[in-house]
């Protein structure tokens, strides 16, 4: 509905920015709110700011005002201002970075717990120490993985989530966010072995089922396909998007009749859904008409 590519709401609910109500085998559930906080940064993107702002702002404001009501208000101003440098008990900090600043003159502190970066003069400043990358934990390389591929830098992305691997590797969610930035590079095969792996260490992963029978479909291994669209909705048989892409696989190898069913299965648990018209107009080619019972 919200039309946001799908790795941008991961990205924001690994990040704390959205919170699913409830996982179902993976798959996040949102509250109206959530769905109308989704609304609302979509608008801003289509304002024109980058999801890299958003991203960036909306963080920002959470953790500057520690009211998230407040912060969707202010993300607008903010996105267009120069950030804001926060203090805790070691000093001043960047908060998105948490990158430690140094000053050489004790007049440039306050009590406040923040203050307007413009009023922290530049002469004040000895230097940015930026985090030994050393230290950095699976899932910063995770997080800093997503926001590469946010800004479609999707060789970076690639890098920080082999990083997070290194760290971390059985985890079933690096494996399947790697195999989404590499079949973005056209990597096909590497992205199905990565796919492949995130199943290994979580049988239960569903969307990377389903992405496996996409790809296999892909290669036009047909029979791969309906094995892995199956094992999908075996595991939450009301999985709509695995009935449609089931039904869209059987279509090319030419049944009609397998098709079909599977068509009328996915509208009947996502009338309204993204592919909801695709399926109504193959329905129709074949003078059905779909009605909910």
């Amino acid at each position: 509905l919200l039309k946001i590519p799908v790795q941008v709401i991961r990205s924001w609910e690994r990040a704390g920015l959205i919170r699913a109500e409830k996982k179902i085998f993976r798959l996040p559930y949102f509250s109206y709110q959530e769905v109308t906080t989704a609304r609302r940064l979509s608008e801003l993107m289509q304002a024109g700011a980058t999801q890299q702002q958003l991203s960036r702002s909306l963080k920002l404001v959470q953790k500057y005002l520690h009211e998230p009501g407040r912060a969707f208000e202010q993300l607008e101003m903010l996105s267009d201002h120069r950030q804001l440098v926060m203090k805790d008990e070691h000093g001043y900090f960047e908060p998105q970075t948490r990158q430690r600043l140094f000053s050489f003159e004790a007049e440039a502190e306050s009590d406040d717990e923040s203050f307007d970066v413009d009023s922290f003069h530049d002469s004040h400043l000895l230097k940015f120490v930026s985090p030994d990358p050393e230290s950095k934990t699976a899932k910063d390389w995770m997080i800093e993985g997503c926001r590469r591929a946010e800004v479609s830098d999707t060789s970076s992305a690639i890098r920080c989530f082999r990083k997070a691997l290194r760290i971390r590797p059985n985890d079933a969610e690096a494996h399947f966010y790697l195999a989404d930035a590499l079949y973005r590079l056209g990597k096909t095969e590497a992205a199905l072995e990565r796919y492949l792996a995130a199943i290994e260490h979580d049988p239960e992963y569903l969307e990377s089922w389903t992405q496996i029978g996409c790809l296999y479909t892909e290669l036009r291994k047909f029979s791969q396909a309906i094995e892995a669209f199956d094992e999908a909705i075996a595991i939450h048989p009301s999985y709509a998007e695995a009935h449609l892409q089931k039904a869209e696989t059987l279509y090319q190898m030419q049944d009609s009749a397998g098709a079909i069913l599977e068509w009328q299965k996915y509208l009947e648990y996502d009338e309204r859904g993204p592919w909801a018209e695709l399926a109504f107009q193959r329905l129709e080619q074949f003078g059905i008409e779909f009605s909910e019972e």
